[in-house]
């Protein structure tokens, strides 16, 4: 994001609009990275190689408050 990190865009959102579900997507997959975006309010971290039928998925559960395990989420346990 050339003006803003997408670390700070998510705090920023979080804190404006706490209810907001916040996915990450993103070709990064360092631990370190995923940890930074789940510590500043993602609700998920997603790869962005994910098929879509499966980003549908995850997307739905994370609207309902479900927990979903996917190949293509990272920083879940």
């Amino acid at each position: 994001m050339p003006i803003l990190s997408g670390i700070k865009a998510i705090r920023i959102l979080r804190q404006a609009l706490p209810q907001m579900k916040i996915i990450v997507f993103s070709n990064y997959r360092a631990q370190h990275t995923v940890q930074n975006a789940i510590e500043a309010g993602a609700d998920c971290y997603v790869l962005k190689n994910v098929d879509i039928d499966e980003l549908l998925r995850i997307m739905q559960a994370i609207h309902v408050d479900v927990q979903v395990e996917s190949p293509y989420l990272l920083g879940f346990t």
